[in-house]
């Protein structure tokens, strides 16, 4: 059985997988934004129809699409290389990266609150890297 571990590889894909899922919800987003707002008088199959084309025609639409696709090749690449007790929770790391990219991209502001929520999913993962490795050393 192949020994897996954390590698500047795996990093790397966890890491595009956190962009991609910031471009499947900034696409997302851009779509509903788009479409005329959701009534109740919108109930009527011909309306629901026409909304699902208007959503189909967007070009955000396709790029989240895309992005998910994406996303699907990625991870199976991540698993192949790390035990799911591990990349599940370094996938937790689009809590700190998808925030940055809102400030950046979308001008966003974070609030005091959520940069300490942020500093404390990393410390969990920081704290499950040191654990792995030290699992890592006690099983060699």
């Amino acid at each position: 059985m192949r020994k897996k571990g954390l590698t500047l590889r795996v990093v790397s894909l966890v890491v595009a997988a956190d962009v991609i899922e910031f471009v499947i919800m900034v696409s997302f987003k851009k779509v509903s934004l788009g479409l005329p707002p959701f009534t109740a008088e919108l109930l009527n199959v011909a309306d629901i129809f026409n909304t699902g084309l208007l959503a189909l025609e967007s070009p955000y639409f396709w790029s989240g699409i895309g992005g998910m696709i994406a996303s699907f090749i990625i991870w199976p690449a991540v698993l192949a290389a790390l035990d799911l007790s591990v990349a599940f929770p370094l996938g937790s790391l689009s809590f700190v990266f998808i925030p940055i990219l809102s400030i950046i991209f979308l001008g966003e502001e974070i609030t005091p609150l959520r940069w300490v929520g942020i500093l404390i999913i990393t410390s969990g993962i920081a704290w499950l890297s040191v654990t792995e490795k030290q699992r890592e050393v006690e099983q060699s």
